[in-house]
């Protein structure tokens, strides 16, 4: 292993640390989890440092990309330690803004994959390139592509985000379609759910919603918004129409909910995380494929009020499947990704 490449285990060490915590957050815990990440706040620092000493001797383009990468966990570090531990609204907004960091440290990180400690940090577990011990994958023309709304930026309200993981063939890729909680941002989300789309072979996209946060009461904006994504997407990157998954977390996963029961958008099967079902019609819901993941924890929607819902939408005629996590506050699961994955594929086939 290189110096450079030494630095780097060592950051991605630590981003693997952060994801624990992003994992376990629960507003209680905010000042347990200031205490944890104080010392690796004073880790990254030096690290940081010690990196651009020697980064001359590393690939410069990828350099640059390595050096943002630390700069933006150690953001996220420090606007974690400095969030409020008095006031939930201000705690959250804190939290959020720190989260952003993280995707920034990710996206940056994700543009110097052709190091392949790098590569394999976002692949799923089992599955590394260049290795014939393990699965292969192939992601020869993988992208990303950040679109962004006619007069504003890559974050503005409306945009989207889309993985496709290699050069579109004849028959057609499975595609997922991932909304983001409130007040976040798909190009943030994206990064939930990489590694499966890059390990599994399947084109990912994330929309942004065109407000804050998903209009459950005036759907309408929202779902055009969204339909027309999926389209164009599923057009320019071949996707197979028969499997086109929805899934959601938080608010994200509650307008999952209203489109999958009611938005007559092309979806085979819906997954939602820590959400609440919104107003609908449940005469609609006969026959809908819906997997619901919810933490016993949840401290915004109850896990007693998303078991109660979940029956309903059983007794109205839906194929669901409902799920709590024992150690799961309003946080977003990513150890459950490929179980997701294998109930959408089991819909399917």
């Amino acid at each position: 292993m290189t110096p450079c490449e030494k630095y780097i285990n060592e950051l991605i060490r630590i981003m693997k640390i952060i994801e624990k915590i992003q994992r376990i957050f629960h507003p209680p815990l905010i000042d347990r989890i200031r205490e944890e990440l104080k010392p690796i706040h004073e880790k990254i620092k030096i690290l940081h440092e010690g990196f651009e000493k020697i980064s001359s001797d590393c690939d410069r383009h990828n350099a640059e990309h390595v050096s943002t990468a630390f700069d933006a966990v150690k953001k996220f570090i420090g606007l974690m330690i400095s969030a409020s531990s008095t006031e939930i609204n201000s705690l959250l907004i804190d939290v959020f803004k720190a989260y952003h960091k993280f995707s920034e440290s990710q996206e940056s990180l994700f543009r110097a994959r052709t190091i392949s400690i790098i590569d394999d940090y976002f692949l799923m577990d089992g599955f590394r390139t260049g290795d014939p011990a393990k699965p292969g994958v192939d992601l020869t023309g993988e992208s990303i592509v950040f679109s962004s709304v006619s007069g504003s930026g890559e974050y503005a309200r409306g945009a989207s985000a889309v993985y496709c993981p290699g050069i579109p063939n004849e028959a057609g890729k499975p595609m997922l379609v991932a909304l983001h909680g409130g007040f976040s941002h798909g190009r943030d989300f994206i990064w939930t759910w990489l590694r499966e789309a890059r390990s599994m072979g399947f084109i990912l996209t994330t929309p942004t919603s065109i407000g804050p946060t998903w209009s459950i009461h005036d759907p309408a904006l929202e779902i055009e918004n969204l339909s027309s994504i999926i389209s164009e997407v599923s057009l320019k990157y071949n996707a197979d129409v028969n499997r086109i998954y929805l899934t959601g977390f938080s608010d994200g996963g509650t307008f999952a909910l209203k489109c999958a029961i009611e938005g007559g958008l092309p979806f085979a099967a819906t997954a939602c995380v820590s959400s609440a079902l919104p107003p609908v019609d449940l005469r609609s819901a006969s026959g809908k494929k819906i997997y619901w993941i919810h933490g016993a924890w949840d401290w915004m929607f109850q896990a007693g009020r998303a078991d109660r819902e979940s029956s309903l939408l059983r007794s109205a005629g839906a194929d669901i499947q409902f799920k709590i996590i024992k150690d799961l506050s309003h946080a977003y699961p990513r150890e459950e990704n490929p179980g997701i994955i294998k109930w959408f594929m089991s819909k399917t086939t």
